[in-house]
């Protein structure tokens, strides 16, 4: 457990400074912007990652289950082979850019929202083929600089852009998605260049493709389950409750998404080769440590968020998107938490046993579900039905997903560390709760105290429990103290 604490403190500076600028675009632009405005940013990002996963995300993975097989002999041509596929990839996904786009006729000008959508999809799928390589090749170091120096320049562009197209989604868009853009194509030409004489491989690149061209489904039933809240939002409320449900979104979903992604980002290269040179047990035993990580860590932040929903609503949101925070944002951090456990614990023993068809079982049903309840529940409910009926969807392609992961690879449950990590949170949801009592909830001071005090009291407790978690913490934190 020691090396994935360190792996994922290595890469999650990578992972935390894009969140903090995703953060500060919320904190600004919610108070310059009206919920309809913010909305059509939401929908770009939203519609943007749907398209990635679907069209691009499929190929990135199945490069990176195949990078490492036979000791990378043949990584040079899959490499190349993938510039090809991609590109073809790239052009379809822009295909479905422009249909989407059409849809938004009664909000913003369908070639202005086309444009946008197109350098969303264009420079993140750039970015992330790079990236790709780099989490391969085990560069942590490029990666993690490369991602910090990209929002930072991203999100200083923003202003730049202002001056040229006022303040709109456009200024957003261009300013931080063309800088995008750029870092992706340079990172790509970063990555490839040492492999510039070499031919591509389409023997191995046939292996790669017969395991990861089913993924394509699997990845448009989980952007189904994942965006089909806004999406049904927009086309039957409009967006500028799309506007309101993405500035909760945003304040809660990262958090989670941090967590599991800066774990993920280590792990999963780690897990391939351990499976494929150890054997199947020895996977296992990793991924319960990774289980046990995630619970630890994500957990909390659901408390600490269900308590402190409003009170960072209230310093963090224009006044106009706070309406409903305090429900919408615990409904959203626990579903957060669901999908992260199943995408980044549970459905890698269906990547590591090659069996893309059954993860698809799991996703299916959640997602009929997930497009029934959106319906029903947003005519009903409105912006709290689709958030009601994400967390739903979410939490049966979890159970669903748990028992299908658990015949391909018998996998045991860190209870023990669970237990500790609920009742170490009820403790921090006391504390918190106390703290909010004394304090406004428009206080400053209210964060000031309760984030540090709730985080102080969580690891105190856990750690008188005997969580195992802790204690390999404290462990490396002791090797990296004794180090020179």
């Amino acid at each position: 457990m020691a090396s994935l604490f360190r792996s994922s403190l290595t890469y999650s500076p990578g992972v935390l400074v894009p969140r903090m600028f995703s953060y500060s675009i919320i904190i600004i632009f919610t108070r310059l912007f009206a919920p309809a405005e913010f909305g059509i940013y939401a929908l770009i990002i939203t519609y943007g990652e749907v398209l990635d996963s679907v069209f691009m995300n499929w190929s990135r993975l199945g490069m990176l289950r195949f990078l490492r097989k036979d000791g990378g002999a043949h990584a040079g041509g899959l490499i190349k082979a993938n510039l090809f596929i991609n590109a073809a990839a790239l052009l379809a996904g822009l295909s479905g850019a422009a249909l989407l786009s059409l849809t938004m006729s009664g909000a913003t000008h369908p070639g202005r929202f086309f444009f946008s959508l197109a350098l969303y999809l264009t420079g993140n799928s750039a970015m992330r083929f790079g990236l790709t390589i780099l989490r391969a090749d085990g560069r942590q170091k490029t990666y993690t600089l490369l991602e910090v120096i990209r929002p930072s320049l991203s999100f200083a562009c923003i202003f730049l852009a202002i001056p040229l197209l006022g303040l709109s989604y456009s200024s957003l868009v261009l300013g931080f998605f063309g800088v995008t853009a750029l870092f992706g194509f340079g990172t790509v030409i970063l990555v490839t260049r040492k492999y510039r004489g070499v031919s591509a491989d389409w023997f191995i690149t046939r292996q790669m493709l017969r395991y990861a061209l089913p993924l394509v489904l699997i990845f448009f039933l989980g952007s189904i389950i994942k965006a089909t809240d806004r999406y049904m939002l927009n086309a039957l409320s409009g967006t500028a409750l799309v506007g309101l449900y993405a500035a909760s979104y945003s304040l809660s979903r990262p958090a989670l998404e941090l967590l599991f992604n800066a774990v993920n980002l280590g792990s999963f290269p780690k897990l391939i080769d351990l499976y494929e040179t150890k054997g199947a047990q020895a996977a296992a035993d990793y991924l319960r440590d990774v289980i046990r990580i995630q619970i630890f860590f994500g957990l909390p932040m659901v408390a600490g968020i269900t308590v402190l929903a409003q009170p960072v609503a209230n310093i963090m949101l224009g006044e106009e998107f706070r309406r409903g925070a305090a429900i919408l944002m615990p409904l959203i951090a626990m579903a957060g938490f669901l999908a992260g456990l199943k995408s980044f614990a549970f459905d890698q023993v269906f990547h590591l046993r090659q069996r893309p068809m059954t993860l698809n079982a799991t996703l299916l049903v959640a997602a009929i579900m997930n497009v029934v309840l959106n319906y029903f529940f947003i005519l009903r409910f409105g912006v709290f039905g689709v958030a009601w009926a994400t967390l739903l969807s979410y939490l049966l392609a979890l159970l669903l997903s748990m028992v299908l992961s658990t015949r391909l690879l018998p996998l045991l449950f860190p209870v023990r560390e669970a237990g500790i990590t609920v009742l170490a949170s009820l403790v921090m949801i006391a504390g918190l709760t106390l703290i909010r009592a004394r304090l406004p909830d428009h206080d400053l001071l209210l964060l000031g105290l309760g984030i540090p005090g709730g985080v102080l009291a969580y690891f105190l407790t856990a750690r008188l429990l005997g969580a195992r978690t802790v204690k390999n913490m404290l462990s490396v934190t002791s090797r990296h103290g004794d180090s020179p």
